[in-house]
């Protein structure tokens, strides 16, 4: 959260700097220091209103709906779920560019890699998409949910599934 909070503050400290509000979702780490500095931060810059903290919700997809895109700011990750959903709503992404983060977006077409170690690789991102038309956002998210649908076609994981059970009985054997 606190590389995301110094890529908005690199944002907003360029001369005319695009408006851009980041609304972050979750809930509180059992371990708060890196929330705490992270709010701190957030204040001290007069951030507040660019990045706007909130609870968990039980209702993603109402979010998602109004949200320009959806971004995941981590350090490592596996399958995101927070991704495919927001692909399966036909959002742009940023995505940190660690582990298979290229399966699920490709740079400039359904949105942005960016490093998460780097709140400049951070703002790049987020300014790219930022810059882009209205319509450029739209066909983003369109390819976002054309790869969702080809990735998470039921019929092809339950077949994929059934494959690997059958070579593991045979394995077994």
């Amino acid at each position: 959260m606190l590389g995301v909070a110094k890529a908005l503050l690199k944002i907003k400290e360029k001369p005319n700097p695009t408006e851009i509000v980041i609304d972050w979702y979750g809930g509180m780490p059992a371990d708060q220091t890196a929330y705490n500095q992270a709010t701190r931060f957030i204040a001290e810059n007069g951030l507040a209103d660019s990045f706007r903290l909130h609870p968990p919700t039980r209702t993603i997809e109402k979010e998602f709906a109004t949200a320009s895109a959806v971004g995941l700011f981590s350090f490592y990750e596996g399958l995101p779920n927070v991704i495919c959903e927001a692909m399966s709503c036909g959002k742009p992404i940023i995505l940190s560019n660690v582990c298979d983060a290229g399966n699920l977006v490709r740079d400039g077409e359904n949105g942005f890699l960016c490093d998460p170690e780097s709140p400049e690789s951070m703002a790049k991102a987020i300014q790219r998409l930022a810059a882009i038309s209205v319509q450029e956002r739209q066909q983003m998210g369109l390819e976002s949910r054309k790869m969702a649908e080809a990735l998470f076609n039921e019929n092809d994981i339950i077949y994929r599934y059934e494959k690997i059970l059958a070579a593991a009985a045979l394995h077994e054997s």
